[in-house]
């Protein structure tokens, strides 16, 4: 005898399944023939599309038109299937939620649908209150995404070798995903750096960090290949020393900036207006956390280098050290320190001529072919002030690139002399 259920109308079965969750649409489809074909033979694929927007997830479509309607690079969703949409992001969240490191294949998969969710991240549109609006992709992100395995190396490699091959797509694409996250740590002040394995991925970010061989002229001296697109990698294991650092300040009132998927939504930096000029949010006053590095006690060097040529005398000892090229041994050296600096940047915009007037004494202005035509290139000028009063001078620019990220170049003097150089990559008017 046919159970009731069968003499309700397709429509009503439908509405009473997506109060269940994926699975259990699933395991009810192989009930028998009949619950097989209202699931997976359906006319049309709302069932889908209500269970993906019920998962809860944003709508692709809406999220693709908001983010073009604020001229933001977005991808293209035409002709969507909804039914293999939602069966990936279920196989990348049981992958991500499990306690064992899932097979290169599977977790490659899982990685692209993370990062298709990443691409599809709402525009952070505050409300009269000044809250943000709600993002669904955000929230599941890093509900899904927090303190899993699948973001962990299992095969890591020696970082510190072959810096000139190009590393395979899914190290970058595991990279992006923690920088993205940003949550190296829920709180820092509970974390003990020396704990395994906080101490061994610190070691192996500091190998990778002070490295020669990862600095050249064809990486423009920095976290990028030679085609100009960024090393996630590389940039990993900059924040990744940086944060450690920060752990170990945790007795100092130190202001840490907000963390995790929220921070990098467009426009989620306080005062952001997407329809000003100032579209980068580059002008204003933020506080800038730099690392620097103290090696008196390590080996003898002028005292008057300042941080930056320390910086270079570290990585010259590193790479050139008594106990052999790039021995891991130099950074367990108790005279082996780094610390934190707070320093104070305040930005103002300038006119292109008033940026061409410097010359070669600030960074090169890029291509035309590599800026997106609806942002144009801002320039700036300013300066930084650290704890001890000690000012510079800091000349840049900011620009969206092909592919919809922000860069921003910066070119610091002091006394006359050039300090450093910087790139950052973030959202319009981000918090990160």
């Amino acid at each position: 005898m046919a159970s009731p259920i069968f003499n309700l109308p397709v429509e009503v079965l439908q509405r009473i399944l997506l109060f269940c969750t994926p699975r259990d649409v699933s395991t009810f489809s192989r009930s028998c023939r009949a619950t097989y074909s209202i699931v997976y033979q359906a006319d049309d694929q709302h069932l889908w599309r209500e269970l993906y927007l019920g998962h809860p997830l944003d709508n692709p479509y809406e999220v693709v038109q908001e983010r073009r309607d604020h001229k933001l690079h977005a991808r293209s969703v035409d002709k969507l299937n909804w039914k293999e949409r939602l069966t990936e992001v279920v196989k990348a969240a049981s992958l991500a939620t499990s306690s064992q490191h899932p097979t290169m294949p599977d977790c490659t998969q899982a990685i692209r649908t993370f990062h298709t969710l990443l691409s599809e991240l709402r525009v952070a549109c505050r409300s009269k209150n000044g809250s943000l609006a709600e993002c669904y992709n955000s929230r599941w992100l890093e509900d899904t995404l927090s303190g899993s395995l699948l973001l962990e190396n299992p095969e890591e490699e020696d970082v510190s070798s072959e810096v000139a091959k190009q590393p395979s797509d899914m190290p970058l694409k595991r990279s992006r995903l923690r920088i993205s996250l940003c949550k190296y740590f829920d709180n820092p002040s509970n974390v003990n750096v020396e704990d395994s394995p906080f101490y061994e991925r610190r070691m192996t970010s500091r190998c990778f960090v002070y490295d020669l061989r990862n600095y050249t002229s064809s990486t423009r001296w920095g976290p990028f290949y030679p085609s100009g697109r960024p090393d996630w990698v590389h940039v990993d294991h900059l924040m990744t020393v940086v944060w450690m650092n920060v752990c170990e300040l945790s007795a100092v009132n130190l202001p840490l900036p907000p963390r995790g998927i929220e921070a990098i939504r467009a426009f989620s930096a306080p005062g952001s207006d997407p329809k000003a000029e100032d579209w980068a949010g580059a002008e204003g006053t933020v506080l800038h956390l730099r690392p620097t590095l103290e090696l008196s006690k390590l080996a003898p060097f002028p005292q008057d280098l300042g941080a930056d040529s320390c910086a270079s005398w570290t990585t010259g000892i590193y790479s050139f050290s008594d106990d052999g090229p790039r021995s891991s041994r130099m950074f367990s050296d108790p005279g082996f320190r780094e610390a934190i600096r707070l320093l104070e940047v305040t930005l103002k915009l300038i006119t292109p001529d008033e940026y061409k007037a410097y010359g070669r004494g600030a960074p090169d202005i890029p291509a035309e072919s590599e800026t997106d035509e609806h942002h144009p290139v801002l320039f700036f000028k300013g300066g930084s002030r650290g704890p001890h009063g000690a000012e510079s001078i800091i000349r840049g620019l900011v620009f969206m690139d092909t592919e919809g990220f922000v860069k921003w170049r910066l070119f610091s003097v002091y006394d006359s002399t050039p300090q450093w150089r910087s790139v950052l990559r973030s959202s319009p008017r981000a918090y990160f």
